[in-house]
Order: C-alpha cells, then sequence, then structure tokens
C-alpha cells in the first residue's frame, strides 16, 4: 500500500503538469495529430503483415499444388511404364512357349537319337548358365554320352533367349521411364 501511496504521490506532478499543458488548444491538436499518426502507422504496419502472410500462404499453397502435379505426372509415367512392360513381358512369354512346342517339329524323334550330346557339352553350357569357369581340361569321363537329347538343348536354347528378351524388355522400359521421370524433372526446374 505504500509503495501504490508513494507513486501516487510521484505521479500526481506528473498528472497535473500533463493536465495543464493538454488546457492549451495547440498541445492537444499536438497531441491529437500524434495519436492519428500512431495509428495510421499501426494499421499500415498490420496491413502489410497481413499482405505478406498471404502472399506467403499463397506460395505455399501454389508449391503444393506444383508438388501435387510432379507426383501426378510421375505416377502417370509409372504407370503407363508397367502397363508397357507387362504386355511386353506377356508377348515374349507367349512367343517363347508357342516357339518351344514347336520343338518336336523342328527337332524329329530320329534327329534325338541320331544326335548324341556328350557329358562334356553339358559341362560347357552349365557353366555358361551359371558364369562359372571350366576347368583348363575336359576330363576323359566327359566324352561319354549324356541324357539330354538335342530337343532338350533346342528347348533350353529357346528359353534361355526368351527370358533374355525378357530382360532387354525390362532394361529398355525401365531406360524410357528414367528418361520420362527426367523430363518431368527438368520441366518442373525450368518453371519459375
Amino acid at each position: 500500500m505504500t509503495i501504490l501511496l508513494s507513486l501516487l504521490s510521484f505521479a500526481r506532478p506528473l498528472l497535473g503538469a500533463l493536465w495543464s499543458a493538454l488546457q492549451r488548444p495547440a498541445v492537444l491538436i499536438a497531441v491529437a495529430f500524434a495519436v492519428l499518426i500512431g495509428a495510421l502507422w499501426l494499421e499500415d504496419h498490420a496491413r502489410v503483415a497481413a499482405s505478406a502472410k498471404a502472399k506467403a500462404a499463397e506460395a505455399a499453397l501454389s508449391a503444393e499444388k506444383a508438388a501435387e502435379a510432379l507426383a501426378a505426372r510421375q505416377a502417370a509415367v509409372t504407370t503407363a511404364s508397367a502397363a508397357t512392360d507387362a504386355a511386353a513381358q506377356s508377348t515374349i512369354a507367349a512367343n517363347g512357349a508357342a516357339l518351344i512346342k514347336e520343338v518336336k517339329a523342328y527337332v524329329p524323334i530320329s534327329t534325338d537319337t541320331l544326335c548324341v550330346v556328350p557329358l562334356s557339352t553339358v559341362s560347357l553350357l552349365d557353366a555358361g548358365v551359371r558364369g562359372l569357369q571350366l576347368p583348363d581340361a575336359p576330363a576323359v569321363a566327359d566324352d561319354a554320352p549324356s541324357t539330354f537329347r538335342l530337343s532338350d538343348l533346342a528347348a533350353n536354347a529357346l528359353t534361355n533367349d526368351a527370358a533374355k528378351r525378357a530382360n532387354d524388355a525390362q532394361l529398355t522400359d525401365l531406360q524410357a521411364w528414367i528418361r520420362a521421370q527426367r523430363e518431368i524433372s527438368s520441366q518442373q526446374e525450368r518453371r519459375p
């Protein structure tokens, strides 16, 4: 309470001086003008802050829409690429199966019995499929006949060829997908 009284006793002469100054019209006009200028400044400051906030929100919304559009274009490219690859894989599998069915017509039974595939040839082909090294020299037992027939080798070669063409198609489709995604990204980077 004593603090409040001491503050009031200190403020009383100041308030009295202020009151007497406000009794003069020039001082009153100056104070009113200062209050008006201060109010106008605060209003302008609030307007500028609101405008900056609106511009930032608009920029964020624009960036979000651009990101969504980019994601949609990338998804469309991915979907189209997947459909192309699926169609290519289906065609390759159907063509490979059709060729394998024709082995019996193109490699008759009489040829199968005449053509003996030695074990050394089977070892060579197996090493090639697995990516293995062959021994320096074939063993003597490798000259023995194997249980594989010429038709088996033809069917195996056609199966391997179909697998190779399937891999080629996958890689071609992947390269096309990468180029399309890269083009979309470069278009996005060129936009302001």
